[in-house]
């Protein structure tokens, strides 16, 4: 591998002795070529140490998780610094079933339970015997450096083959005509991006794929990290013309990026559907400041805001609403509160982003304009219509979705009317131009939507009684932005049609 390893420690501070073996054990992997996030060197006076753990379990290549008695018992309890750790490897865990990205290291050891439970059944290295530290140790650094200790000899040939190798080399598939490897994209080309990802998966080139992925990050954030140093005193323009201009520079930069992940939602493929790394690499990028201008150090819920649409676009389209539904619920940290919400209860993310600043109307409009900024969306779209009806169905999917989660869990604002609806139904805009095609593509994700409020245990009678009332807070939402024509909601058949 030519790439540097990045690894971050977890661990507990159970004592100074026992801080001190992990201070000497990352000095030792720096030592043979890994790079180590490591407390004792990282966190200073003044910075937070909930986005210090963030940040590193979320870059980090591999996340060595120091495993004594303390550290377990402090992670089943869910206390301090272990127990929110315990948090994002979680999920991570969930989202992505199956990854090596964590390994135990059994430090010590009470009883049976030598690893905490969050982390299930894996193999582990034991430095629990001092004697053999470095055996341990050269195992753990062939593993981080991804090469093993033991190479795997080369298969040969069978000795029962019915025929001669002459024969065989006679009927061999010509060289020429095998598939050739598919080449990584340049990374400045979107639309090459999503064939070659698109490539990749259908060769079922996982490795490949994710080789691409890692090459986009690096150059998508690190041109991101150029784009704002320009706004750190005033922030980023708010007069419409130049924060449209702002934001698309932005996200020319991210673009690449988006088209490989957009590659992998419309394939469908079950390992590669989760985005829910990205969107945690879009709301701290890399590099991005933590003090300063409010309305820089919130921008990134922009990045969030268009991708989310972009997404959920896309999921329509391929028949994935339930991908789009559970992708919404996904936590996002609120830097002011400290608390996690629901991304569709987040308004910066979901409808009025602080770079088109906090207006809903303006960032619908600037979501309508996207094939036309971005073309290679066309590569996923027929045209721009197909991309404004799957556009328009997302967020009547996403206005379900809200009725479905309100029943429980706000019903009596709900029967005094007295909601305030979290997604703008802005979808009713684009009703003239479209027609009932929005409806239709609804209508043909209606099973992964129906699935929405049954996991949430509302049965079809409730979302049938709250209905027209749900219909009559939207048209009162349009009607406050004084953009409201219609006599029902484009969508108001719905649930009767459903029967």
């Amino acid at each position: 591998m030519t790439d540097t390893p990045l690894v971050f420690i977890s661990y507990s501070h159970d004592t100074p002795e026992h801080k001190r073996w992990v201070a000497a054990l990352a000095t030792g992997l720096r030592e043979k070529g890994i790079d180590v996030v490591l407390d004792q060197w990282d966190l200073s006076l003044g910075d937070d140490p909930t986005r210090f753990m963030e940040a590193g379990v979320r870059d980090a290549s591999r996340v060595l998780v120091i495993c004594t008695p303390e550290y377990l018992r402090k992670a089943s309890d869910g206390r301090g610094g272990v127990g929110y750790e315990r948090l994002i490897v979680t999920a991570e865990l969930v989202h992505d079933v199956g990854t090596r990205k964590f390994i135990p290291i059994v430090r010590r050891a009470d009883g049976m339970e030598k690893t905490p439970k969050f982390l299930g059944p894996r193999i582990y290295a034991d430095f629990s015997d001092d004697a053999r530290f470095d055996e341990e140790f050269d195992r753990l650094v062939h593993e981080l450096h991804g090469v093993p200790p033991v190479q795997k000899p080369p298969l040969g040939p069978s000795p029962f083959a019915p025929a001669p190798v002459e024969a065989l080399a006679a009927t061999a598939v010509p060289e020429a005509t095998l598939p050739p490897p598919v080449a990584l994209a340049p990374a400045e080309d979107p639309a090459q991006v999503y064939r070659t990802g698109m490539d990749l998966i259908r060769q079922g080139d996982l490795v490949g794929w994710r080789l691409q992925a890692k090459k986009l990050r690096r150059t998508a954030f690190k041109e991101l990290r150029a784009w704002h140093p320009p706004y750190a005193a005033s922030g980023p323009p708010r007069e419409k013309e130049a924060a449209e201009e702002a934001l698309s520079r932005a996200l020319s930069s991210l673009a690449p990026l988006f088209a490989l992940a957009l590659a992998a939602v419309e394939s469908g493929h079950t390992e590669l559907r989760s985005q829910r790394a990205l969107l945690d690499e879009l709301l701290t990028p890399p590099g991005w400041p933590v003090h300063g201008v409010t309305t820089l150090i919130d921008y990134p819920k922009t990045f969030v805001y268009i991708y989310q649409a972009l997404h959920g676009a896309t999921c329509l389209h391929t028949g994935q609403a339930d991908l789009a539904l559970t992708f919404v619920e996904t936590p996002l940290r609120q830097r002011w509160e400290g608390k996690y919400v629901p991304l569709w209860r987040d308004s910066y993310a979901i409808g009025w982003p602080p770079g088109l600043p906090e207006s809903c109307i303006w960032a619908w409009e600037f979501l309508q304009s996207m094939p036309a900024r971005c073309p290679w969306l066309l590569e996923i779209f027929d045209d721009q219509e197909s991309f404004l009806t799957a556009l328009s169905a997302y967020y009547m999917a996403l206005n379900v979705f809200e009725l479905a989660w309100t029943i429980p869990n706000q019903p009596a604002a709900l029967q005094a009317k007295q909601i305030r609806l979290e997604i703008p139904p802005l979808f009713f805009l684009l009703h003239d131009k479209l027609d009932e095609r929005p409806v239709r593509l609804l209508m043909r994700n209606r099973d992964a939507i129906r699935s929405t409020w049954t996991s949430l245990k509302v049965t079809e009678q409730a979302m049938r009684d709250a209905w027209p009332a749900w219909m009559e807070h939207d048209k009162a939402w349009m009607l406050g932005l004084r953009r409201f024509w219609m006599s029902e909601p484009p969508h108001a058949a719905f649930l009767k049609d459903l029967a």
